[in-house]
């Protein structure tokens, strides 16, 4: 199906049938780990008992933590026992919800406890993993052989499991070491079915509301996430991202191997560096140069070629002496040239606090309402609140990310807006906001300091590189 056919969509399901979906759920005693919860009545309730507070004892309450409401109000321990249930329930359905969790994890616009982030956390690394048997029958089917054919050596216990695959090491027969994605069985027709559910997902987790077309949303959200489930699509970008960065001696992308991966697998190169959890032991000079470097390749990506890695979370990196190695390229948003030109005018304009130019680019990128309806729409309070989201641009000394920076950005630009209901998000930016927000809140979990301005000024007044 193309992009712009129209959306499937599923039935009408009023707070009744919904509960009634939760309680067959609840009633199954649980899902069989070996077959993934792809029938969409099921999986609707599955939703159904985040949205309507039907997961065991905690479910008013969690509906709190997902939409960020009450929270204060709770006690430590009932937020504890949220997140513990919150964890279990995203990490055995995987796909689209899993990433809900991931988010949650590290993105500022919701304030948890430590305990609460830490538990979320573990969803940046691991989830419930598939049996050996499973994983050996994916390989089998996808590769030829089972893994320990396939392979000199094979690990069966899996190093790291997310919301789509599960990685595992391994030896190639001359002797290079790999890590091996594979892919959980039904993951597509389970990601299909959730973004069905796209319109209930957003009423639960939609921060913004206003002149947001919920088609034009739900269609982008749907072609990158399917995206996702196609490791050949994956390798070509990774390769792609390789290529672009291979004379940086601080960014590192890790090689494929093709002659072992498929649509279902991706092998490539074994990266050893710290992971995030590590890494939070490192003295503040290592995280400011890992900001530095994470900063760098995001910004560079979209302005230098046009591309850019949706998916920010702090699982994605591992860290070497001076060097960021940045894993799984299954989100890339590409741009249209004239895009990208448009953008940068209008970062040039909130710096150089060009108002007239300000107003025209926000117009020309159709971030404002239809022509016949902006007399109402304060261009001045959005230049005020661009400027404090460039605030680390546009000073010449040192700027820490700090997470009050990052929850203060997104109560200008959310909460507090008075442009709320109008502003409309294109279908270019979908993505660009969940980057926005979690490249932010990755920097500000390092309190990376920098000279920021440093990397900014070149991509926004210089030669793009890509004509």
């Amino acid at each position: 199906m193309s992009e712009d056919a129209p959306l499937p969509q599923p039935p009408e399901l009023d707070a009744a049938l919904l509960a009634e979906a939760a309680r067959e759920v609840l009633a199954s005693g649980g899902d069989d780990l070996e077959e993934l919860v792809t029938s969409w009545v099921r999986r609707s309730g599955g939703v159904a008992k985040l949205a309507l507070g039907t997961l065991g004892t905690r479910g008013a309450a969690i509906k709190l933590l997902i939409r960020g409401e009450g929270l204060h109000d709770l006690p430590a321990s009932d937020l504890d026992e949220i997140a513990e249930e919150v964890v279990e329930f995203l990490a055995r359905h995987k796909s689209a919800m899993m990433k809900v969790g991931q988010m949650l994890s590290y993105v500022d616009f919701v304030e948890l406890s430590p305990a609460v982030r830490e538990r979320l956390g573990s969803l940046q690394a691991t989830s419930t993993p598939m049996s050996p048997e499973v994983i050996a029958a994916v390989v089998r089917s996808e590769l030829g052989d089972i893994p320990q054919r396939v392979f000199a050596r094979w690990s069966a216990r899996p190093f790291a499991a997310a919301s789509i695959g599960q990685v595992h090491r391994a030896r190639l027969h001359d002797g290079t070491a790999v890590a091996v994605k594979v892919q959980y069985p039904g993951i597509e027709t389970a990601t299909r079915n959730d973004l069905r559910n796209a319109s209930m997902l957003a009423a639960v987790l939609q921060p913004v509301s206003g002149e947001i077309e919920p088609q034009i949303v739900a269609r982008e959200i749907r072609a990158r996430l399917l995206e996702e489930c196609d490791y050949e699509l994956e390798a070509a970008n990774q390769t792609q991202f390789r290529e672009w960065f291979a004379a940086d001696p601080e960014i590192s992308v890790p090689r494929v191997v093709p002659d072992v991966s498929s649509k279902r697998v991706i092998t490539t190169t074994l990266s050893e560096g710290r992971t995030w959890a590590e890494f939070a032991e490192a003295d503040q000079a290592e995280k400011n140069r890992a900001g530095l470097i994470i900063f760098r390749m995001v910004f560079t990506s979209i302005f230098r070629h046009h591309s850019f890695n949706a998916d920010p979370h702090p699982g994605n990196y591992l860290f070497r002496d001076g060097v960021v190695d940045f894993l799984d390229f299954g989100c890339v948003r590409r741009f249209p040239a004239e895009f990208v030109r448009r953008w940068r005018g209008l970062m040039r304009a909130v710096l150089e606090g060009d108002a007239y130019a300000h107003r025209v680019y926000l117009d020309s990128l159709r971030l404002t309402p239809e022509k016949e309806r902006r007399g109402a729409f304060d261009y001045d309070y959005h230049m005020e609140i661009s400027q404090y989201l460039y605030r680390p641009w546009l000073t010449d000394e040192p700027f820490a990310y700090t997470h009050d920076y990052v929850m203060e950005s997104f109560k200008r630009l959310v909460q507090d807006n008075p442009n709320r209901s109008q502003l409309r998000l294109p279908a270019e930016f979908v993505f660009v906001n969940r980057l926005q927000w979690g490249l932010n809140s990755v920097l500000a979990a390092l309190n990376a300091e920098n000279r920021w301005r440093d990397v900014m000024l070149p991509l926004i007044y210089g030669d793009d590189g890509a004509g």
